[in-house]
């Protein structure tokens, strides 16, 4: 039996007598020429929590469908899900949002793929289409098109988003919406006007995401005035590997290059190498390298810890910290990766957002 069927019953036998709901059903049609259909039925909590790749992983299941038009899955009569989907032979997945008991449907035999079965799924796929719309568009532009008419494809993307989140700002339709708008005004004017039908929706974990994102921008904005070279760093205390306490005041006297990244973070991960080499020529001149790990999930982090094998001192931030206490909110981290450079009397002597070559040499220049 393989994990969806263990996760959802497929054989239902007694279910529904034993469930206070009725259980619903998702019916994907097929294009003719797929082998295979990947899904994930993942609880909506789950999947916008702060381990979604775990949970992803443990959930996915890969179902043989050739010389099938149709699958049907049985979902979960009491638990919200977001379950992706992607037939073998379609480049795109889809994501679809279901309520306990909602029948839904999703159709990836047309140019575009269509969603149906409640107000929720039936919006995204408009989005959907509308977006997939706009990057043709885009794509089409000659190489002569303005930053104007670029910047005007991109505004309608605001535009429709923060359109239909206003208009379904009481239902789950504009909890979601509010949060595919790009642009922050427009997101927080949204998020501001949603009402207690979107709050208290099944999608009201995105709610939350959004809180706490919200918030830790407001945090980095009003950090960002004690963030500036010449000031005193703020002291912190984070967890290392084995769990012990590390704290920055416990270096001063020592100069200590702080490192804010991510596992999740390509330049991060790719200016690796040149930090290994670099605190190897460093680390006997009382210079202590201190990477602080943020939004991984304890796990990841320790994974990550084992697969690039990081000598120097490392510490974890937990994504679960509220917005204004975290460590990268109180040192107003607006990107990844952020390097600093703390000097013995414990004061910012530099800082440098991004993976910059010359970083290194900004270093030197202070020791």
């Amino acid at each position: 039996m393989n994990k969806i069927q263990t996760l959802l019953g497929a054989a239902l036998i007694g279910a529904a007598a034993a469930s206070a709901q009725t259980p619903g059903t998702l019916t994907v049609t097929l294009p003719a020429n797929t082998d295979t259909l990947f899904l994930a039925p993942v609880p909506v909590a789950d999947f916008y929590g702060s381990n979604r790749n775990g949970a992803i992983a443990g959930l996915a299941d890969t179902v043989v469908v050739s010389g099938q038009t149709t699958y049907v899955l049985d979902l979960d009569p009491d638990e919200a899900l977001a379950v992706i989907i992607k037939p073998s032979s379609n480049r795109r997945s889809e994501i679809v949002y279901a309520a306990p008991g909602e029948t839904l449907t999703v159709d990836f035999t047309g140019p575009v793929n269509v969603m149906k079965g409640s107000h929720l799924v039936e919006g995204i796929s408009q989005f959907n289409a509308f977006t997939d719309s706009v990057v043709t568009a885009y794509q089409a532009l000659p190489s002569t098109a303005t930053d104007a008419e670029r910047e005007a494809l991109r505004q309608s993307l605001t535009d429709r988003a923060f359109a239909m989140a206003m208009a379904n700002k009481d239902n789950s339709l504009g909890m979601y919406m509010t949060g595919e708008i790009p642009s922050w005004n427009e997101l927080m004017q949204a998020f501001d006007a949603l009402g207690p039908g979107a709050k208290e929706s099944f999608l009201s974990p995105i709610y939350a995401r959004l809180d706490n994102m919200i918030a830790r921008k407001r945090a980095i904005e009003a950090a960002a005035e004690a963030i500036k070279v010449g000031l005193p760093a703020p002291d912190f205390s984070l967890p290392d590997a084995q769990g012990n306490m590390v704290s920055l005041s416990q270096f001063k006297g020592k100069w200590v290059m702080l490192d804010f990244w991510g596992s999740w973070c390509g330049w991060c991960i790719k200016g690796i190498p040149q930090m290994k080499e670099q605190w190897a020529e460093l680390k006997d001149r009382d210079v202590v390298f201190l990477s602080i790990a943020c939004n991984d999930s304890k796990d990841t982090w320790l994974g990550a810890l084992a697969k690039y094998d990081l000598p120097w001192v490392n510490v974890w931030s937990d994504p679960d910290t509220p917005s204004s206490q975290a460590v990268q909110s109180v040192y107003a981290v607006s990107g990844y990766p952020t390097k600093l450079v703390i000097d013995p009397q414990g004061n910012i002597a530099l800082i440098v957002v991004g993976e910059d070559p010359s970083f290194y040499d900004q270093l030197r220049a202070l020791l």
